[in-house]
């Protein structure tokens, strides 16, 4: 029989059938885990998302600038604060702040006459007015461009305030072990069943 196999291979060798790949599936129970994870996550981060006054985190920014404020008025402002599960610290609470700003005049770059400011983008290079080119003019030339000028402004006294806050709890489990036996299945429940 004639075939077209090169010499001393046959059909049915592993050159030509190489062993199929195998691909684990992963086990329901890890499928099972992934589900509860994603589920707890999408549950959770709308309660913790920072930014936002009406959920968890912000009613508990609300709370320790409040704290903040008080000790700020006796002159010994905090910036940390211990967080406590059942009286054990598992992190803390940080707070970042600008600091105070006098009032005072500064001068500013405003446009002046739209039109010109626009023949001058055009004659170097732009085909409309783009800003950052031309504040990067100004920076590199010291020049101001045609149809820019100055003008003072008055800003007013700005009070210390808090820029941002930071929640720090290194070991997560420190946290929920803290709560005790048959706390954590109830916080859980809680905290997808409830509001924010």
């Amino acid at each position: 029989m004639v075939d077209n196999m090169p010499d001393g291979i046959e059909c049915g060798e592993e050159y030509f059938n190489p062993p199929a790949e195998i691909i684990e599936e992963p086990k329901i129970d890890e499928v099972t885990q992934f589900i509860v994870a994603q589920s707890l996550y999408k549950a959770i981060a709308e309660k913790v998302k920072t930014g936002k006054t009406e959920n968890m985190r912000g009613r508990i920014d609300a709370h320790f600038t409040e704290l903040w404020e008080r000790t700020r008025a006796m002159g010994a402002p905090a910036k940390s604060f211990d967080l406590e599960v059942n009286g054990q610290k598992v992190g803390t609470y940080s707070i970042t702040t600008a600091k105070a700003e006098p009032e005072h005049d500064e001068k500013r770059i405003v446009t002046t006459d739209e039109k010109a400011l626009l023949r001058w983008c055009m004659e170097h290079g732009c085909v409309q007015i783009d800003r950052a080119k031309v504040d990067d003019w100004i920076a590199y030339t010291g020049e101001l461009p045609d149809g820019m000028g100055t003008e003072v402004v008055h800003v007013d006294a700005k009070p210390a305030r808090i820029s941002r806050t930071t929640v720090r709890i290194p070991d997560p489990f420190e946290a929920l072990y803290a709560l005790g036996e048959g706390n954590l299945e109830q916080s859980v429940l809680e905290l997808m069943e409830g509001g924010n």
